[in-house]
């Protein structure tokens, strides 16, 4: 596998199933690469993390409900 030298992230779409790359690069026409995608464990912690404070938002009352934060948005364009 092609080791890539350290890039910042591109911007991409998914458009009938296909990753569509947005950004510009310099890297070669025709080049396959394998763009690694982190695992779901390491997204679940913070998940976890963030689930928790909002049980404890809840708990203590300091929980705003969406439909309340909607409303007050006013209407959609």
């Amino acid at each position: 596998m092609l080791e890539l030298p350290k890039m910042q992230p591109l911007k991409a779409r998914v458009e009938d199933g296909q990753i569509i790359v947005e950004d510009k690069s310099n890297l070669p026409n025709g080049e396959i690469y394998v763009l690694p995608v982190p695992p779901e464990e390491a997204h679940t912690a913070e998940l976890d993390h963030e689930l928790s404070l909002s049980l404890q938002e809840e708990q203590s009352g300091r929980l705003v409900d969406f439909d309340d934060v909607v409303s007050t948005l006013g209407p959609t364009q």
